[in-house]
């Protein structure tokens, strides 16, 4: 059964309320677990990164996840908590709490799967962390949702720096490249299902 929180309306206040405090608590879990990770790194990367690397435990389907909320570096946690923030302002007239949930789920574990796959076939043991794969499926959705010259712009800047990255780390490269893919999908599904998306309840 569906609960009331689901069909929340696309652009409603509540709706729009319930977005915010849903990226509200992943930029402080974010924040959590940097600083967990600056006291024991070692303990982090063994029980939530992704990857082939031989230190890890636990089982694979909570890495797959978990390895999203990770940031080690100040520099890149700081420049994910503003993405985030620049891409929720555009996502609350878009999808509803659940769809915003969806969406990051989504591009963790669409560019998680890549990562793991590239990663077996380059024989990379390199551990995968941070949102950014999350991140990237955000802004291919929007994109197609909700398509201005602004956001494009940033999906084409992300684009070319991941194919200008794709030689020295193209583990990472495709898997940011798969979160912007897979956001794409997601995008042009919602406007199939609903041409004005912006007052539909996404559902599917």
């Amino acid at each position: 059964m569906i609960s009331d929180w689901d069909l929340t309306t696309v652009g409603s206040r509540d709706s729009r309320r319930m977005i915010a405090i849903i990226a509200f608590v992943i930029g402080l879990s974010w924040l959590a677990a940097a600083i967990a990770a600056s006291n024991s790194i070692e303990a982090v990367l063994k029980n939530y990164a992704l990857g082939w690397h031989p230190y890890a435990e636990g089982p694979w389907w909570i890495h797959l996840l978990a390895y999203s909320f990770i940031h080690q570096l100040p520099w890149y946690l700081l420049w994910n908590v503003v993405a985030l923030w620049v891409l929720v302002r555009i996502a609350r007239g878009c999808v509803n709490p659940v769809g915003f949930i969806r969406l990051y789920s989504l591009g963790a574990i669409s560019s998680g799967l890549i990562y793991l796959l590239v990663s077996w076939q380059l024989h990379n043991t390199s551990p995968l962390i941070g949102g950014g794969g999350a991140l990237m499926c955000m802004l291919g959705a929007l994109a197609v949702m909700k398509p201005s010259r602004g956001v494009w712009g940033w999906v084409l800047f992300v684009l070319v720096m991941q194919a200008s990255n794709y030689e020295s780390g193209p583990t990472l490269a495709l898997s940011m490249t798969s979160g912007l893919v897979a956001g794409f999908i997601y995008g042009a599904i919602a406007r199939i299902v609903s041409p004005r998306v912006r007052r539909a309840d996404l559902y599917w």
